[in-house]
């Protein structure tokens, strides 16, 4: 989906820490992807709605792609739309092309003549307010985790959860009570919640978050990427003579490349892919797994929420966000 000139508006959005909880069923695993649907993902739905109803009074034209240049082109027409502006007739023109060529529409604009009372809509709002959507419904999830397992956390504890993103342990640190980090670590480690958390967390910081360095994000970056198309993990695969190498003796990476180059789709991108992750990978290859730091990422655990870390935004915090919301309105 195209977006072309549009920001994004919160006229009629609920901000999730103001909806209320369903606190009668419990979870048993952490997702990092809940569930959302923002006003931006409603307007979309909105535009095709509109543009199908259109597009089926089009087509009872003997000629449905003249009718369309008649509306909104040929203004000596009787069907020409006066009543839109020349940027509303031509945001109608090309949707009303794409559902005739393509049966949907592929963008969606600001300039629709749909959104002409509506508030514009702010991407970096949006953005925040997903993420606190996801914090709300991941700690809801640890809450949910702590009561099944009969963990209590004191009201005063301050913890913190560190996540190994190599194979997602997590370790708990901040109190001096052991078998209370013993039974948090145990929970957090159980089926993939691990991995969730650490996704979460990943997706809650900022590109300026004091955790998010580019070498770790680098090693990363091809450390995922080699365990999702290879499904293998480098930290795991043997070095020799500058290669990491698969149990049947192949050089990972560039297993990795010849799958993409058997693939239709992805063998246009070999060549980028190679310049992004091979430096990366022959410095570890050369020097050791270790050569660059791990990302390591970390939060803290709180007042019964998590508390996010090395940024300012902190996303179990709605009085920041709802100043932000605000601000953006006037």
């Amino acid at each position: 989906m195209k977006i072309n000139n549009y920001a994004r508006s919160y006229a009629n959005y609920q901000p999730s820490h103001n909806r209320p909880e369903k606190k009668d069923q419990l979870t048993e695993e952490i997702k990092h992807n809940n569930n959302y649907e923002s006003e931006l993902d409603r307007r979309i739905k909105l535009i095709q709605e509109k543009y199908s109803r259109i597009h089926k009074e089009n087509m009872r034209y003997a000629d449905p792609e003249q009718h369309i240049a008649n509306k909104y082109s040929n203004s000596a027409s009787k069907e020409f739309r006066y009543d839109l502006s020349p940027e509303e007739r031509d945001v109608a023109r090309q949707a009303e092309m794409d559902m005739l060529r393509k049966g949907r529409v592929g963008f969606i604009s600001a300039y629709d003549s749909l959104f002409r009372d509506s508030a514009p809509i702010n991407g970096i709002v949006e953005n925040h307010q997903k993420k606190a959507f996801q914090r709300d419904q991941v700690n809801r999830q640890l809450q949910d985790l702590f009561v099944q397992k009969g963990i209590t956390v004191p009201d005063d504890a301050n913890l913190a959860f560190t996540i190994n993103p190599n194979d997602f342990r997590v370790t708990v640190t901040g109190s001096k009570n052991a078998q209370l980090l013993q039974q948090i670590e145990q929970v957090l480690n159980d089926h993939s919640n691990g991995r969730e958390l650490f996704l979460h967390v990943f997706q809650s910081n900022h590109y300026k978050s004091t955790q998010m360095t580019p070498e770790a994000m680098r090693k990363y970056g091809l450390v995922s990427t080699l365990r999702s198309e290879t499904g293998y993990n480098l930290q795991d695969l043997e070095r020799k003579n500058g290669q990491f190498l698969t149990p049947d003796g192949q050089d990972v990476f560039q297993l990795y490349l010849k799958k993409m180059r058997q693939d239709p789709y992805n063998r246009n991108y070999v060549n980028d892919v190679a310049a992004t992750y091979g430096p990366t990978y022959y410095e570890l290859a050369k020097k050791g797994f270790d050569a660059i730091p791990d990302l390591m990422l970390s939060i803290n655990y709180s007042n019964n929420k998590l508390q996010d870390i090395g940024q300012k935004e902190n996303y179990s915090d709605p009085q920041w966000l709802a100043d932000l919301e605000q601000s953006v309105k006037k």
